[in-house]
């Protein structure tokens, strides 16, 4: 999924190359990856340009062209966006239709087999084309539980889904494409599935996706594969609020260490102590170094684009912190042009991965005295912090997809009671649907806690 983040930047024109009142003056902006087809508005002395009449902007050195004559003086509004490709989140699903069946105790194996049964055969007629339909002796197939093969006792391939057939889960029904009528030709359709009997499995899927969404909501959290959020703008609330948060939970962070000292002209590959977890298009902090993953190697090594954030490449020492997360201060007053100074991790600011708070850390703040002086940074109010940083989590936590099992249970329970109010049923207990509900209250609160108790 592509993100478009938007970016805005107020210079002068003596910050343009050649002289004041010159034509074809440029500027070069201060972000890469600009999409000027989603928009991009240039104003100069209160007057917004038209582009390819009045300027032109190159993606490839990410600089504006003035067509016309521009003054020292003149001040340059710019607002664009840049693109940001990320994992898309939008679809969590924290369980599966087995885990909820199973919970219920609404599961059929079939078959369980022991090595010396026949599986289930779906057809022996050796006739199969393309677009056939076939059914599985029993209906309501569970998600993701089907294993399709072709052979005699002794199987001669496995069939893949989309490629070789499709299926409809709650009519246990197979649709063979072309290339899978081809694969089987003449010999016997075999199966190996798990089926239930109460529930359709679109019914159960919906609420998976449902309750999943709703867990993110209540825990204002997202448990789905990391995502990389870039530059998130921060209002700084001054010298003595010290903890930012990014707007995205929880944070995937990934601490480590250089294993081998680097130099400030290496280019490419650097080794670490561990590379687990990092990913491509990852932003690390190294001391005063801000880096971009461009792949990883192995278990051990990246390589990496040096020197970004406008920060520069220096020497780093082996043993020295890594961490995939990016902070970053203004002290530039309200109205002017930021002026960004990248923070040093461990030296300036600490981060807590479990809430995803970023520390920023005193100096030698010995006593009340030196406050005024030595808390960091010295002697101003930054009024702006930005944070990159990726949230998610590699895989869902064990305590969230019981969660989430609850939560479709419970949504399964009411439905019964509803249906079974209708029908003049009774004999239901209020006590099961209580235990529930007092379960799902406490994995719920375990999850808030980490986002609101820290402080």
């Amino acid at each position: 999924m592509t993100t478009y983040i938007p970016k805005s930047e107020v210079k002068q024109g003596r910050d343009c190359s050649g002289s004041s009142g010159a034509t074809n003056r440029t500027l070069t902006l201060s972000n890469s990856n600009i999409s000027v087809n989603s928009g991009m508005t240039v104003i100069v002395a209160n007057t917004p340009l038209v582009y390819n009449s009045d300027f032109t902007f190159s993606t490839s050195t990410n600089k504006i062209t003035f067509l016309n004559p521009l003054l020292d003086e003149s001040v340059v509004y710019v607002q664009y966006f840049v693109t940001v490709s990320v994992t898309s989140p939008t679809s969590p699903a924290y369980c599966t239709e087995e885990d909820v069946y199973d919970y219920l105790g609404w599961s059929t194996q079939i078959p369980d087999y022991p090595t010396t049964t026949t599986k289930e055969s779906v057809d022996a007629t050796g006739i199969l084309t393309a677009n056939e339909i076939v059914y599985l002796d029993n209906g309501k197939l569970i998600e993701d539980t089907l294993t399709l093969t072709y052979g005699g006792t002794a199987t001669t391939g496995t069939l893949t889904e989309t490629t070789h057939y499709t299926v409809v889960e709650d009519k246990s029904q197979i649709t063979l494409t072309t290339q899978g009528a081809t694969s089987i030709g003449t010999s016997t359709l075999l199966a190996e599935y798990k089926y239930n009997k109460y529930v359709f499995s679109s019914e159960v899927t919906a609420l998976i996706s449902r309750m999943s969404q709703q867990i993110d909501n209540e825990t204002m959290k997202t448990f789905v594969s990391p995502a990389l959020i870039t530059q998130e703008l921060n209002q700084g609330a001054g010298r003595f609020q010290r903890l930012y948060r990014g707007r995205v939970l929880p944070v995937y962070a990934v601490e480590t260490a250089l294993s081998t000292a680097i130099a400030a002209t290496t280019t490419t590959s650097i080794q670490l102590s561990d590379s687990t977890g990092l990913e491509a298009g990852d932003y690390i902090s190294i001391n005063k170094e801000a880096m971009l993953i461009d792949s990883v190697t192995d278990s051990n090594n990246i390589v990496v684009s040096r020197g970004k954030f406008s920060t520069t490449a220096t020497t780093h020492s082996s043993d020295d912190a890594v961490v995939n997360y990016v902070v970053e201060i203004s002290n530039s007053q309200v109205g002017g042009t930021p002026t960004w100074q990248f923070l040093e991790y461990k030296d300036d600011w600490e981060l807590d991965s479990d809430t995803g708070a970023v520390q920023l850390l005193h100096i030698n703040a010995e006593d009340i005295d030196d406050l005024g002086q030595d808390v960091f940074p010295p002697r101003y109010v930054f009024d702006r912090v930005r944070l990159t940083y990726k949230y998610g989590m590699a895989s869902v936590p064990d305590d969230v997809k019981h969660l989430c099992v609850l939560m479709v249970a419970r949504e399964l329970m009411t439905r019964q009671v509803a249906r079974s109010t209708g029908e003049g049923a009774d004999g239901f207990s209020p006590d099961n649907l209580t235990a529930l509900n007092d379960q799902i209250d406490k994995l719920l609160a375990k999850r808030r806690t980490l986002h609101f108790g820290y402080s």
